[in-house]
């Protein structure tokens, strides 16, 4: 079955500040907060974050002392789960390293933590911070692939209403993802006059939807609403995360145009024939009402033949003709009179 992970990507709130370890014990920035409404960010993602763990898990020159692996606490308090009324200001890289520029250890080591830019410990540890920590809370997005529509029921008809589907990748692909498409009833709905479509997502449009419209196909039959099916068939890439995605479906209805009309017999007219004994004819016709699925024959007497005879004798109506039929009745001369 289809892997499809739908992750919603939410702003981060960036929770942090440093309290020193060694010199000052205290690294709260100076303001308040104005609204309730915590600031937010959304995480860089550098390089640089890996020289800022780097430094930040030195025991004698980084913070894991003090704040603990994670930055949970340890000596000083947490630096991970601080409200944002520490730092109500922090809602860039910058912003927070110059923050746990200010109040990083003094000593022989503090040239090492000053500075705002990529290379100097407090911008690295910045970056570290929004990328790991200030994420912890939230499940990394894990490979797969988001199917979307406008419509909970998607469904097509046989007037040729569309319907839309949208694809898109949860995370980004190291190789091309090409996911082939196609209709599992082309009498009922069709993705193109070939009935096969490949979506390819790559690094540049994996987080962009594409979209597949399927049109509904028309038929002669009252056969109520049918339900169809888009294919899935098995994802074909070389990124191990999404190989061997698929085969699944996405169910479809195509809904029925045709009324229907109970099967029935039409004379026309019922009744006001007149014939006469000078050989005066009348007509009427017979139809049926719907298509015969079998030949049906239809038989026509006379209730007294001394009086009138009809014509013909029976009628036979075929899925192919079943149209109005007619037939004569002729009056006959019963042969009694003055002498």
């Amino acid at each position: 079955m289809l892997h499809a992970i739908r992750v919603t990507l939410l702003s981060l709130v960036v929770l942090a500040s440093l309290y020193a370890c060694g010199g000052q014990s205290s690294g709260e920035s100076s303001g308040t907060s104005t609204s309730s409404t915590p600031p937010t960010i959304t995480p860089p993602s550098s390089s640089d974050a890996i020289s800022g763990k780097a430094f930040y898990e030195q025991s004698a020159l980084g913070c894991i002392g003090c704040h603990g692996t994670n930055g949970e606490g340890g000596v000083f308090n947490a630096i991970n789960t601080v409200t944002p009324d520490t730092c109500p200001s922090c809602t860039d890289v910058a912003t927070l390293a110059a923050d746990i520029a200010a109040t990083m250890p003094t000593g022989a080591n503090s040239s090492m933590c000053t500075g705002t830019t990529s290379g100097t410990c407090a911008h690295d540890i910045a970056v570290y911070m929004m990328e790991s920590w200030i994420n912890a809370g939230v499940p990394a997005p894990q490979p797969g692939i988001s199917i979307s529509s406008p419509s909970n029921n998607i469904a097509t008809s046989e007037d040729g209403n569309t319907a839309t589907i949208s694809f898109v990748l949860d995370t980004e692909p190291t190789s091309d993802v090409n996911i082939s498409l196609s209709s599992s009833d082309i009498t009922e709905g069709t993705i193109n006059p070939a009935n096969l479509i490949t979506l390819t997502f790559n690094s540049g449009n994996w987080n962009i939807n594409q979209d597949v419209v399927i049109t509904g196909q028309d038929d002669i039959e009252i056969d109520g609403d049918i339900q169809y099916t888009i294919n899935i068939l098995e994802v074909m890439t070389a990124d191990p995360n999404y190989m061997g995605f698929g085969p699944d479906t996405i169910p479809v209805t195509n809904t029925d145009n045709e009324v229907f009309i109970p099967a029935g017999i039409t004379v026309n007219p019922m009744n006001g024939l007149t014939t006469s004994e000078n050989s005066t004819s009348a007509s009427f016709t017979v139809a049926l009402d719907t298509m015969p699925t079998q030949d049906v024959t239809i038989g026509l007497t006379s209730s007294n033949t001394n009086e009138g005879t009809v014509s013909p004798s029976s009628l036979t109506f075929t899925n192919l003709d079943y149209n109005a039929k007619t037939v004569t009745v002729t009056g006959v001369d019963g042969g009694y009179g003055w002498t």
